[in-house]
């Protein structure tokens, strides 16, 4: 029976400012919006002495010590058009600390119109002017430090709401200010203690006939991340019932950066570093408005590598909980094939990988596994990640990041053109790519490899290994086993070779299940197969260090650091120049530098040779006689752990004076001889007969 995905694309999007109801004209449907507090200046606790602080880490309600404070909540842009009936409403607390004991406490709205946000001001909470319905509310004893439940909810804010909407000032988008007072003490999360845990507004609300907008965002996605600097693609779309297309008027807003753009599209490279809550929003001709509420995150640019294959399964979530883990996590996103299950079609990308790692797609770099190639050419793998992906077809690519030169490297031998040999399109680039990168320390990432607990040994990984062995990589990060395991550094045949070895990560926890290993090879140091989650790599200068981040079910953690092998010694030749001539006979000076981080210089070890006339000497400077033609003249050193490294530069001397064919002034002397020999050695020049012997003729 073929594969049915029974998962919707987890990426079309409902607002955030929930619309459990599409309340059309006519419809009783209830909508509801959820708000939370935003910023550090949405809440604020006022003393008896009148001081105001809005960075507190926690909200006393209401007793902090001998004090009985005034508590303020701002919960900003309100999506409720005027003329609502509320169904609804309450808060919902996070508690920050145990508290048992009795407490009653009573809110209240503020009924100025667009409240502003409070500030560390005298008295600024407490002077504002309330609502006169109020809210009652003995909470039950908080017994569980970051429970939001029940215990942790308000009593029904109906009344409370209700006459705030039915102002004749309220318009939909309002901030709604709360204002908290009475006896006892429940400590709750404030912003500033964690803005995840910040009071949550609740209202259901049922509409006056007109139908609302309805705005639906394609770019970017709730969670994305981007690096800074990033262009964003911000784009969408909104309509009404009534009104038809309300795209042009849609206004985009960032509660870091204000206002970025308006209308259906437009990119943004500037955004602050971050978490954005990036509102969406739009009004129709009666004043009914629609909003919806997307998070994104800029990242500042870090040395920091994250990594995971075997992601994206239709049916179940673990590829979601490493998805959401990555929201946390700063850095580029390596993301190690086998990523939509179970074919890698044009259908898995969409609706089985985008939903749960799409959203850091901007800072990922790929490479394909096995199921990609399942596709002819790994066609919608390339169609997915376009540029990034690196060659249609091939895909193989590299670059730098800090002091460390990273390779993607496709490692399922019998799909592409060649598959792994030295003398295939692969090897060829490889062994360039490798012998001219001057980086200190090289990761390569892959999909198979070469050791595995649960594969054992794959034979068609052995030159590339050789080829990493005799450049010094130091990492090789790879998945397609469905678990985790770290090997001790080892050599290409699998010994284990502390100094110089590559140590292998297999990273099979992306979200597409588990597996136990079957024979644990030598050198296998830590596996675990319970939990999913990402590799970090944080890549000092000469250096680097590992953390596993899991996301569940298991807990469990791996980390360590060690020093990179440094790679092969450095040379850079300085005479001759590229190109340069030299008149026949005449001395040329080779000059040149070898550094070599754990060894310094050896520029004194530096072997000289020519493709025409061999061994030239050994040294920094030499000063030589080259034979005419042209050279190409090489500089190599080795350094103590056997890695080599050189530089080449091509000269030409010209051709010996006379060894061509022509007959230049060098030749004049050898010409003026020749002519004096033949004069010497000719016969005698007949003369002409005198008149005495022509008549004797006659």
């Amino acid at each position: 029976m073929p594969f049915l995905s029974a998962r919707p694309p987890r990426f079309s999007w409902l607002p955030v400012a929930l619309l459990t109801g599409l309340a059309l004209a006519g419809s009783a449907a209830a909508v509801t919006v959820e708000v939370r507090i935003a910023g550090s200046s949405d809440d604020a606790e006022q003393r008896d002495d009148g001081s105001v602080t809005v960075t507190s880490s926690d909200l006393e309600l209401v007793e902090d010590g001998s004090d009985l404070q005034v508590v303020g909540l701002r919960f900003p842009g309100v999506v409720i058009p005027p003329g609502a009936t509320i169904e609804q409403a309450w808060v919902q607390f996070e508690t920050d600390e145990v508290q048992t004991g009795a407490a009653a406490l009573t809110l209240e709205g503020e009924t100025t119109p667009q409240a502003p946000a409070f500030q560390a001001l005298t008295n600024n909470v407490s002077t504002r002017p309330r609502t006169t319905a109020s809210l009652p509310w003995a909470p039950a004893p908080w017994t569980l430090v970051g429970e939001q439940g029940l215990n942790q909810r308000t009593s029904s804010l109906v009344s409370v709401i209700q006459e705030l909407v039915d102002a004749p000032a309220w318009a939909g988008g309002d901030a709604v200010v709360l204002i908290v007072t009475g006896s006892g003490r429940r400590t709750a999360r404030s912003f500033d203690g964690g803005a995840a845990g910040a009071p949550l507004l609740h209202v259901e609300y049922t509409g006056s006939g007109n139908g609302l907008p309805e705005i639906t965002l394609a770019t970017p996605y709730d969670g994305a991340t981007y690096e800074q600097g990033t262009t964003i693609p911000f784009s969408g779309s909104a309509s009404d019932p009534e009104d038809g297309d309300l795209t042009p008027s849609m206004s985009w807003l960032s509660n870091l950066d204000g206002v970025l753009g308006v209308g259906a599209g437009f990119s943004r490279a500037d955004l602050s570093l971050g978490v954005h809550s990036l509102t969406v929003s739009v009004m129709d001709s009666f004043g009914q408005p629609a909003q919806l509420t997307r998070q994104l995150t800029v990242f500042a640019p870090t040395n920091q590598l994250l990594a995971a294959g075997n992601v994206g399964y239709c049916l179940d979530s673990d590829d979601e909980a490493t998805g959401e883990l990555l929201e946390s996590l700063p850095g580029r996103v390596l993301a190690l094939g086998d990523l939509a299950y179970p074919d890698a079609s044009s259908a898995d990308f969409a609706g089985c990988f985008d939903p749960a790692w799409g959203k850091h797609k901007a800072r990922m770099d790929p490479i394909a596994g096995n199921h990609e190639w399942h596709q002819p050419l790994a066609a919608p793998y390339f169609d997915y990640f376009g540029a990034a992906a690196g060659t249609p077809g091939e895909g193989w690519y590299s670059f730098d990041l800090g002091s460390w030169h990273i390779i993607g490297v496709h490692s399922d031998c019998n799909e592409f053109e060649g598959g792994c040999g030295l003398s295939t399109p692969q090897g060829l680039w490889l062994q360039n790519d490798l012998a001219t990168s001057s980086k200190p320390c090289t990761l390569v990432f892959s999909h198979i490899p070469r050791f595995s607990s649960i594969f054992g040994v794959e034979p068609d990984q052995l030159d590339f290994w050789q080829l990493f062995y005799d450049h010094g990589v130091d990492v090789i990060l790879t998945a397609h086993a469905h678990n985790y395991e770290r090997f001790a550094r080892q050599n290409p045949g699998g010994g284990a070779d502390p100094t110089r070895g590559l140590r292998q990560f297999v990273i099979g926890t992306g979200g597409r299940s588990l597996s136990d290993p079957i024979v644990v090879l030598p050198n296998s140091e830590v596996r675990q197969a319970d939990t999913f989650g990402v590799l970090g790599l944080a890549l000092g200068a000469t250096s680097y260090a590992w953390q596993f981040h899991g996301a569940g079910p298991g807990s469990f953690t791996d980390s360590g650091s060690e020093e990179c092998i440094y790679g092969a010694p450095e040379v850079t030749i300085a005479s001759p120049t590229p190109g340069q001539s030299f008149a026949s006979g005449a001395s040329v000076s080779l000059a040149a530098s070898a550094t070599d981080l754990e060894q310094g210089l050896l520029s004194s070890q530096l072997a000289w040779s020519s493709s025409r006339d061999g061994a030239l000497g050994t040294g920094a400077a030499l000063s030589v006689v080259l034979s005419a033609g042209t050279h190409v003249l090489t500089a190599a050193v080795t350094d103590e752990t056997g890695l080599a490294g050189s530089a080449q530069v091509s000269v030409t001397v010209a051709v010996p004076p006379g060894s061509g064919c022509g007959s230049g002034p060098e030749l004049l002397p050898a010409l003026a001889l020749l002519l004096l020999w033949r004069r010497t050695h000719a016969s005698p020049a007949r003369s002409e007969p005198q008149a005495s012997e022509v008549s004797q003729a006659q």
